[in-house]
Order: structure tokens, then sequence, then C-alpha cells
């Protein structure tokens, strides 16, 4: 059989094999750099998803960060002073 993505989903692990279990997060991150005033609270509380460009507005590293950030994420969302980030699950 050849391979293609779609028989690699059909096919059973190999005896021996470990398997994996790949999940990808369900939050996205949305910042809105129109009123964001640069406090920078969320590059403190979370710098692998948030920092700051040249201007001093924040930027997103990762707009899909891992589940295991979520709780620093929430915090930063809490303490952005202009409400400037969100979470969509």
């Amino acid at each position: 059989m050849e391979w293609s993505p779609s028989s690699a989903v059909d096919e059973p692990p190999r005896e021996g094999s470990p398997s994996r279990t790949l999940e990808s997060s369900a939050m996205k991150i949305t910042v809105n750099t129109d009123v964001c005033i640069g406090a920078a609270m969320c590059t403190g509380l979370s710098p692998q998803v948030f920092t700051l460009d040249e201007e001093g507005i924040v930027s997103l590293r990762e707009t899909n960060p891992p589940e295991e950030l979520r709780a620093r994420i929430e915090q930063a969302v809490g303490f952005c002073p202009v409400a400037a980030i969100k979470i969509q699950d």
C-alpha cells in the first residue's frame, strides 16, 4: 500500500511501537492593538506568548499556545488595564 495521510490514520499502530496522542490547543489568543497602551503586564506574566513590538504595543509570539499556559494567559487577560487581550475557546 502506498503511504498517504489518510492511510496513516487508518493504519493500526505497529506492534512494539509506542502510541502517541497528538492534541492541538483549542485556545486562541487575540489582542486589540488599537487599545493596547503598552503596560506590559502580559509580557511579564506570559513571555512565551506575549512580547512588545518596537512601538511598545503588545504582539503575539504564539496565537494558539499550549493548554499548560492557560492559567498565566488568563492572568494576563485579567491584569490588562484596557482589556486588549481575549481568549477564544
